[in-house]
């Protein structure tokens, strides 16, 4: 037989927010439905303090509570402009690190080390129950679901110096993420 595949994968997305798009696709027999996920959930679950929480709904109270020039800055995307600058211009730099002194801060759901397990707990569960929701759907519909964890940068090791470089980079990754 021949193959047909159709990309539902979106960046910054988590297993509810795929578990939510998987019950509005016409899954049939024979088809396979396969997810690959966990960072988004845990940096929402635990970073964040929101294990159901969406990225999408973080990012929109950020900027609701933003500045003006910096809800202007973030849709104009200045902070992947500015990082490139710095590598050029000290005065770039000096004002990148005053901007965003904040990320080098750990977020206050990172300072408790009972509710981080809280947190990792509650994220675990909510992780386990939405694979499970999105297994019952694709196998009542008789189609196979597979399910991947995604790779990501924390866990293996020895890292690279480039993968050393992305974590030291706090315009990439937060104080605390790690």
């Amino acid at each position: 037989g021949y193959w047909r595949v159709e990309n539902y994968g979106y960046i910054t997305v988590n297993t509810g927010q795929q578990l939510e798009l998987l019950l509005t696709l016409p899954v049939a027999s024979g088809d396979m439905v396969i997810f690959e996920d966990g960072v988004n959930d845990v940096v929402e679950g635990i970073y964040t303090g929101n294990p159901r929480g969406w990225m999408a709904g973080e990012n929109r109270k950020a900027l609701a509570g933003a500045s003006f020039l910096k809800g202007l800055l973030v849709r104009f995307n200045a902070k992947y402009v500015a990082t490139r600058l710095q590598d050029y211009s000290a005065l770039a730099t000096l004002l990148g690190d005053i901007v965003n002194r904040r990320n080098l801060q750990p977020r206050p759901p990172l300072l408790d080390a009972a509710q981080v397990a809280d947190l990792a707990r509650e994220t675990a569960e909510v992780f386990g129950a939405n694979l499970e929701e999105a297994a019952r759907f694709t196998v009542a519909r008789r189609a196979r679901f597979i399910h991947f964890l995604q790779p990501q940068i924390y866990g293996g090791h020895p890292r690279t110096a480039y993968e050393q470089a992305v974590v030291d980079n706090f315009y990439v990754n937060p104080n605390g993420l790690e």
